[in-house]
C-alpha cells in the first residue's frame, strides 16, 4: 500500500504555475485534458492527455499550463510502503516516468473516485484512497510491462476499443466484436485481456459508468433516465454495478457534485 499525503483536481486554471523546488514525496500525475509541462531535474517534458507522470522524490520539479491554455488533471503526493517498493521496482527509481494511458475511460474514472473519497474524507477513506491509489501504480506498472506485446495484437486491441467507445450505449455481443476483427469470440476476449487486463464487456461496463457519473454530476436527469439512456434496461442492476465500480451510490456522487459547486 501507500501512505497518501494530498490529492488534487486541477480545472482548466490558465495561470497554473508550480515554482521550482525539490518535491519531499512522489508525485503521481495524469492528464484529463490540454497539455502541462514540466521540468525535471533541468529536462523538460510536456505530457498530453491520457499520459501518466511519475516523479520520486528528492527530484526538482517545476510546472506550468502550455501557453496553448489550461488542462485538467488529477496529481497524487504519496510515500510508497516497502512491501509496495518490493512489487512495483519503478518506485524505487530515482528516474520519473512517462507513459501513455491505454485504458483511458477507466483510469479517469478510479482518479474521479478517488478524489471524491479524498475529499469526502467518510470514515475509513485512507484506506480506500489508498487500495485505489496503488490499483493506479499497478496499472501504470502494467502499461511499461505492455511493452512485450506484439504490434498486430495492440493494432487489433484498439480496433476493439474504438468500435467499443462507438457503440457502448448498445448491446454488444462478443460475437459481434469477433467479426471486426475476423477473429474467434475466444481469441477475440483472451488478447483484450491480456492487452488491457479487461475482457471486452468490463471495458464496455467501465464506460457506461464513466459516463453515469458525468452525467449525475452536470445534468438533471433522473438515474432512471440515465440507466436507460446507457443500455441499462434494469435500473436496478445499473445501480449495484454503478456501486461495485466506484464504491459509492449514484445519489452519493450527484450530492458531492452539488456541494462542490455550491
Amino acid at each position: 500500500m501507500v501512505r497518501i499525503k494530498s490529492v488534487h483536481f486541477d480545472d482548466y486554471d490558465t495561470n497554473w504555475y508550480n515554482p521550482e523546488v525539490y518535491v519531499k514525496s512522489h508525485i503521481f500525475v495524469f492528464i484529463l485534458q490540454g497539455k502541462v509541462q514540466y521540468a525535471l531535474n533541468g529536462s523538460r517534458c510536456e505530457l498530453d492527455k491520457s499520459d501518466f507522470l511519475l516523479i520520486p522524490t528528492g527530484t526538482r520539479r517545476e510546472a506550468w499550463s502550455h501557453p496553448g491554455g489550461g488542462h485538467q488533471k488529477y496529481t497524487v503526493f504519496f510515500e510508497p510502503e516497502e512491501s509496495v517498493q518490493q512489487s512495483l521496482p519503478l518506485l524505487c527509481s530515482r528516474s520519473h516516468r512517462i507513459e501513455r494511458c491505454h485504458l483511458f475511460d477507466y483510469v479517469k474514472q478510479r482518479f474521479a473516485v478517488l478524489h471524491q473519497h479524498w475529499v469526502g474524507r467518510q470514515p475509513y477513506f485512507e484506506v480506500l484512497c489508498a487500495s485505489i491509489c496503488t490499483e493506479l501504480l499497478t496499472l501504470l506498472y502494467r502499461e511499461i510491462s505492455m511493452r512485450h506485446l506484439s504490434p498486430i495484437k495492440i493494432r487489433l486491441c484498439e480496433q476493439l476499443k474504438e468500435y467499443i467507445i462507438e457503440h457502448y450505449r448498445a448491446p454488444i455481443r462478443l460475437e459481434e466484436l469477433a467479426r471486426q476483427i475476423d477473429r474467434s469470440a475466444n481469441y477475440t476476449n483472451a488478447i483484450f485481456k491480456e492487452t488491457t487486463g479487461q475482457t471486452p464487456i468490463e471495458f464496455m461496463l467501465q464506460l457506461r459508468i464513466s459516463t453515469a457519473r458525468e452525467l449525475l454530476a452536470d445534468t438533471e436527469m433522473t438515474q432512471a433516465d440515465i440507466a436507460r439512456y446507457l443500455g441499462f434496461f434494469d435500473a436496478s442492476y445499473f445501480y449495484r454495478t454503478f456501486k461495485r465500480l466506484t464504491g459509492s451510490t449514484p445519489a452519493s456522487v450527484r450530492q458531492a457534485a452539488r456541494l462542490s459547486r455550491s
